[in-house]
């Protein structure tokens, strides 16, 4: 007996109980709204059906992780290639595959698959291509496979229109036969108004008018005057007043019509018989194309799904030493889709709290087992439902809706939610629900993800939570990862001796009465029973015989449980309060930085301005003393060069006599010193003839004292005695401020 009851359960139990537990967790509903992304149809069911096979084996997966991401930021970057149109393309290419010509719409839908594997494949096509195939390797592998023929896909173009019509331009056989059907159509129906004209056939007619019936164009003759229109009877109507005949005179021009259509006919066989063959000619690339074209819209559709869940890339492991979950701001995917409020959370799974690792010197293992509790209608479910969902998503290659995510790569996931009474069973509800817990603990290994709602109720509470503590010890001894939502008082003491066990609890505002819906890790949930049966109006006297008859030993537990949650609320708060503290001093020290930041940036402005500034007046004052050094040395040559030569020319005039020199007969007027340009032609009797040599001598002349000393007193005086020396010198070529600067300097 105990033998048997530990042989594995048949392959397809296993199966039908994952296809059943992806159904409890309505994995179904989020499949649909995946396929609902996709523009091709056969794409739709293959979506649709996600997960229901063998789950994707881990190169696929990272592919298909790797082809999400290009085709986000593909989307983002704005390319349009991607908006493909619905192709039935399955009939197309089973008339290609089996040799037989294709239809007008069957023509269409290669057309359409061709250009839209064109746009496609141009995109890792041209200037840009490299570049492309460096930031988008695994998408541009795809189209690098798309090979479409447009040479087909042009001619196809030419011949077939929107609508699925062969174009008149498809042959000129084509044209001239539908126009030969155009104008034997025009004569058929000048040959009825002809008839309409006829005094003799109008006044026969119930209406002066005449139809197309059946293929046939008649008039419509009133019954009492059927013979006088000669033709063949093709209707009565539902009266019974009116014959429809078709006039005999019609059947030479109806004959030319049919004829008409008959070579229009020959004519349109052969134009579908050319394109067939044409595309069956290149038929491996068009299926080819067709795959890849399915391929890049189911990418699309998972890169669509991730934008409306603002859903992550998760980090995917196997480690056991890791969190089974470790996630950031994690939103229900439902709640996503359906645009409901949801209250994200931050909650890891698989982390041993730093006291609980202090107790003991052994490394602990990780905990594997989650007991989640709280009040009824506070989210346990749903957050139960969150992470098998986050685990089926990551799983089958989907992002999932959080700003971070690590979760464990589950190969099974098994869920046991809800009622599973079965009338065709005989099974009563907990009965049926043994067999399935059964079912699941003889399937579980280090990979399988078990989620239990309520476990183990329908029962004696007391036996139920036994035996709930008996299964879920099982599992952790073999490291199975389990979370079971439950009211069961025993089971929220578990965590505090093994260490396998989480305690967890969605979060109830015992003030307001209702919950919060926040996931809290670390401690245990109150139910809050008999405080949502005040809530709803349960007598007073009523609810403290409860009280009494629940006992002071859980009572007082559950007053332990109320004061911890109510510290954990004003740790939370205070928490709160300190992080808006620390963001309002990161804000105050960011806006100081920037102050401080800008008026180091005005300083250096100023000062650089400043700098330039004085730069210039100092290379400007520089330039104007380098200037007037100039003039001053280039004055101070010239004078002594003329008063050198007036010297020369004195001591030549001295050794000649002083009757050689017309100033000193004259007697009346002094000396005046000569004009530069008159210096050559002029001559000068020396103030001190008497110190004069009889030969002319030339002396070097070292300073003013010098000067002083060749031009004697009086020049002497002039040079210092302002005025005077001012217009001594006013004859030379100086100006006023070189005469100054001489003036100062001698």
């Amino acid at each position: 007996m105990a033998q048997s009851s530990n042989t594995p359960e048949p392959p397809t139990l296993h199966k039908r109980l994952a296809h059943t537990s992806i159904d409890r967790l309505e994995w179904n509903t989020l499949c649909s709204a995946l396929a609902g992304f996709a523009r091709f149809r056969e794409n739709r069911g293959i979506l649709e059906s996600l997960g229901q096979d063998a789950p994707l084996d881990d190169s696929t997966r990272a592919l298909v992780f790797d082809q999400t991401s290009e085709m986000l930021r593909i989307l983002d970057s704005g390319e349009g290639f991607f908006d493909f149109t619905d192709v039935a393309m399955d009939d197309a290419l089973a008339s290609l595959r089996l040799g037989r010509p294709l239809i007008p719409i069957e023509l269409l839908a290669v057309r359409l698959i061709l250009e839209q594997a064109l746009r496609a494949a141009a995109f890792a096509r041209g200037r840009d291509a490299e570049n492309r195939k460096r930031q988008f390797p695994a998408t541009t592998q795809i189209l690098e496979g798309l090979q479409p023929d447009a040479r087909i896909a042009h001619r196809l173009a030419q011949c077939i229109d929107d609508d699925g019509q062969v174009l008149d331009g498809a042959s000129p056989g084509l044209r001239e036969a539908r126009s030969a059907v155009a104008a034997s159509g025009r004569r058929l129906v000048a040959a009825l108004e002809s008839l309409l004209k006829s005094s003799s056939i109008r006044d026969a007619l119930q209406d002066p008018v005449w139809m197309e019936r059946d293929g046939h164009y008649v008039l419509p003759v009133r019954t009492d005057r059927k013979t006088s229109v000669a033709g063949v009877t093709i209707g009565v109507s539902q009266s019974g007043s009116t014959i429809f005949i078709e006039p005999a005179a019609l059947a030479e021009p109806r004959s030319a019509l049919e004829a008409a259509k008959r070579d229009e006919q020959i004519e349109l066989h052969k134009v579908l018989s050319e394109l067939s063959a044409l595309c069956r000619t290149s038929f491996p690339s068009i299926e080819g194309c067709v795959g890849g074209l399915l391929e890049l819209d189911r990418i699309r559709a998972r890169s669509l799904l991730a934008t409306r869940l603002r859903a992550v890339r998760p980090v995917l492991h196997q480690d056991p030493s890791l969190p089974y979950f470790d996630l950031t701001k994690a939103r229900h995917p439902l709640f996503e889709i359906e645009s409901k409020p949801c209250v994200p959370h931050d909650f890891s799974f698989g982390v041993r709290g730093s006291a609980a690792s202090a107790s003991t010197t052994q490394p602990l293992a990780p905990p594997c087992v989650l007991v989640l509790s709280g009040p009824n209608a506070g989210g346990k479910t749903v957050t139960m439902k969150l992470l098998g969902l986050f685990a089926l998503m990551a799983r089958e290659g989907l992002f999932v809706p959080a700003d971070q995510a690590r979760i464990f790569l589950f190969k099974s996931i098994f869920a046991a939610i809800g009622d599973s009474q079965s009338r065709s069973e005989d099974l009563s509800t907990f009965s049926a629900h043994l067999q399935t817990i059964r079912e699941l603990v003889l399937n579980a290994d280090k990979q399988t993800f078990i989620l239990l709602d309520e476990g183990f109720v329908g029962t004696d509470p007391a036996v139920g939570a036994a035996l709930a503590r008996s299964v879920l010890e099982a599992l952790a001894s073999r490291r199975v990862c389990t979370v079971i939502t439950t009211h069961f008082s025993e089971l929220k003491t578990i965590a505090d001796e093994n260490p396998a066990f989480l305690n967890a609890s969605m979060e109830f505002e015992h003030r307001a009465l209702k919950p919060t819906y926040r996931l809290l890790e670390g401690i245990p949930g109150q139910s809050f029973a008999l405080e949502l049966a005040g809530r709803m109006g349960f007598p007073e006297p009523m609810l403290e015989r409860a009280r009494e008859l629940h006992g002071k030993e859980a009572g007082r537990l559950e007053r332990l449980l109320h004061e911890l949650q109510e510290a954990r609320t004003e740790a939370e708060i205070e928490k709160e309060k300190q992080i808006l503290l620390r963001l309002e001093l990161e804000s105050e020290t960011k806006t100081l930085k920037l102050k401080t930041a800008q008026l180091a940036t005005i300083r250096e402005e100023i000062v650089d301005e400043y700098t330039r500034k004085l730069d210039k007046r100092f290379n400007a004052f520089r330039n104007a003393l380098e200037i007037r050094e100039r003039q001053f040395f280039r004055s101070k040559q010239s004078m002594l060069d003329d008063i050198a030569h007036s010297r020369s020319q004195a001591e030549i005039q001295t050794a000649k006599g002083p009757e050689s020199n017309p100033l000193i007969l004259q007697g009346s007027e002094k000396p005046r010193p000569p004009a530069r340009e008159e210096a050559k032609h002029t001559e000068r009797r020396p103030a001190h003839p008497q110190t004069a040599d009889t030969q002319p001598r030339k002396r070097p002349l070292k300073d003013f004292a010098d000067l002083a000393k060749i031009v004697g007193p009086s020049a002497s005086k002039g040079l210092s005695a302002g005025n005077e020396g001012r217009k001594w010198l006013s004859g030379s070529h100086w100006d006023a401020d070189d005469v100054d600067d001489l003036i100062k300097l001698g």
